[in-house]
C-alpha cells in the first residue's frame, strides 16, 4: 500500500461491519494513509472464478498459461474480479479484449519495507524538512512514470544478484559518460545541468496515460463482463446503502461528450508523441558510447512510427499539439479534424467561426 500510494481501495462491505476480522486492518489503513478513499463493494464480487474469466478476457492470449498457473491464488484473483467490476460499473472504464499484460509477483527476491521502516530511514518523506533519498534521485526526473519507478524501487529493493549487478553496471556506464551525455544536443546549445535528453523527454506527454487509452474501449459500445448481473449492487463510498442498476445501461449525453473529448485529447497527445520520436532516436544515436541508451534505439527502430503518424495526419491537422492553455486546447480540439471528413462538422465549425468573428467585430465597435 505504501509502495504504490493508491487514492482509493476497493473493499468488501463486510469489512466495515462491527466485529469483522478486517477491522484491525481498516484501522491501520486509516491511521497511516489518512487520505485514502474506501470504495465498498458487495462481498459476492470477490470471486476467484470471475477473476480467472476476466483475466482470460482482457489479457493477451500468450499470458493464458501464466493465468492458469495462478488459478489457486484465491485472494489475488478475487481482488482482480472486484477491481474490474468496480472499473466497469462505477467508473465506466473498459479494456479491449486480449490487450493487457499479465504479471503475478509474490514479492520473491525482494525486500518489502513497511511504513515504520521507511519513516525512520526517511526514504520518501522527512520529518525535519530534509532531503530524502527519493527526492535526491527524482529531482532531475522529468517524467511521472520515472518518478513512480524510482519510488517503487526504493520501497521494494531487489535481492536478485543479477538485477543488482545490472543496475550497478548501468549506473557505472552513466557515470563514466556523464560529461558526454550532458553536452549532447541536436544542433542546439543546451546549458548544464539539464541535458538535451531531459529537455526532450520533458516534451513528451504522460506515456502511461496514452498506453492505457490505447487499450480502453469506448464507453458507448463497451461490452459488460461475464459477471454482469441485472441485480448488480452499485459500489458506494459514502454509505452501505445500495441501489440496482437497470439491465440495459445507457450513457447520458454528458457522459458521451466527456468521453469523446477525452479521446480527442489523447489522440492529440499520441500525435505529439509520435512527432518527438525521430528527435529522440537521433539524440540516442549520438550516444554511441553509452550502451544502455543504444538498446533503446533498437526498440524504437522495431516499429514504424512514421507510417502510424501519417495515418493520423490523414484525419487530424498536422499543426496539432497539446498546450497548457485551456482556451488554446479547446480551440485546437474544435479544428482538430481536417476539412472534408464530416460535412456536418464542417458546417458547424463555419457557423462557430462566423459567430466568433461577429463577436470580435462587435467588441471592437463598442470598445
Amino acid at each position: 500500500m505504501y509502495k504504490y500510494t493508491p487514492i482509493a481501495v476497493v473493499i468488501p462491505q463486510t469489512a466495515m461491519e462491527p466485529g469483522s476480522a478486517m477491522n484491525h486492518l481498516m484501522d491501520l489503513l486509516k491511521k497511516h494513509m489518512k487520505n485514502l478513499n474506501f470504495q465498498q463493494a458487495p462481498r459476492r464480487l470477490f470471486n476467484d472464478k470471475n477473476g480467472v474469466s476476466i483475466l482470460l478476457r482482457v489479457c493477451h492470449k500468450k499470458y493464458n498459461p501464466a493465468i492458469y498457473a495462478v488459478k489457486e491464488k484465491y485472494y489475488a484473483l478475487s481482488a482482480v474480479a472486484a477491481l474490474f467490476s468496480h472499473l466497469e460499473y462505477s467508473m465506466d472504464v473498459f479494456y479491449s479484449p486480449k490487450t493487457l499484460k499479465f504479471i503475478y509477483s509474490a514479492g520473491i527476491q525482494s525486500t518489502l519495507l513497511d511504513f515504520r521502516c521507511t519513516s525512520r530511514l526517511e526514504l520518501i518523506t522527512s520529518n525535519c524538512n530534509r532531503k530524502t533519498l527519493h527526492s535526491i534521485l527524482s529531482q532531475n526526473c522529468v517524467s511521472s512514470g520515472g518518478k513512480r519507478l524510482i519510488r517503487a524501487t526504493i520501497l521494494e529493493p531487489s535481492l536478485n544478484a543479477t538485477v543488482i549487478n545490472d543496475r550497478l553496471n548501468i549506473v557505472q556506464e552513466l557515470i563514466e559518460n556523464v560529461d558526454y551525455l550532458m553536452n549532447l544536443s541536436v544542433g542546439l546549445f543546451v546549458p548544464s545541468p539539464h541535458s538535451y535528453f531531459q529537455i526532450l523527454l520533458a516534451k513528451f506527454p504522460n506515456v502511461d496515460s496514452i498506453l492505457s487509452f490505447c487499450v480502453k474501449l469506448s464507453n458507448i459500445d463497451a461490452p459488460r463482463s461475464t459477471s454482469e448481473d441485472p441485480n448488480f449492487t452499485e459500489i458506494s463510498s459514502n454509505s452501505i446503502s445500495t441501489r440496482k442498476r437497470p439491465a440495459a445501461y445507457m450513457m447520458t449525453r454528458i457522459q458521451m461528450l466527456k468521453s469523446a473529448e477525452q479521446r480527442l485529447t489523447q489522440m492529440i497527445s499520441i500525435k505529439h508523441c509520435l512527432e518527438l520520436i525521430p528527435d529522440l532516436v537521433k539524440a540516442l544515436n549520438m550516444a554511441s558510447r553509452c550502451k544502455p541508451l543504444l538498446s533503446f534505439v533498437e526498440v524504437l527502430n522495431k516499429c514504424d512510427y512514421a507510417s502510424l503518424l501519417l495515418k493520423i495526419e490523414d484525419i487530424f491537422n498536422s499543426d496539432l499539439k497539446p498546450t497548457k492553455s485551456i482556451i488554446s486546447m479547446t480551440l485546437q480540439k474544435t479544428y482538430a479534424l481536417r476539412e472534408g471528413i464530416d460535412c456536418l462538422l464542417d458546417t458547424t465549425r463555419n457557423i462557430f467561426q462566423e459567430q466568433i468573428e461577429l463577436i470580435c467585430s462587435k467588441s471592437t465597435q463598442y470598445s
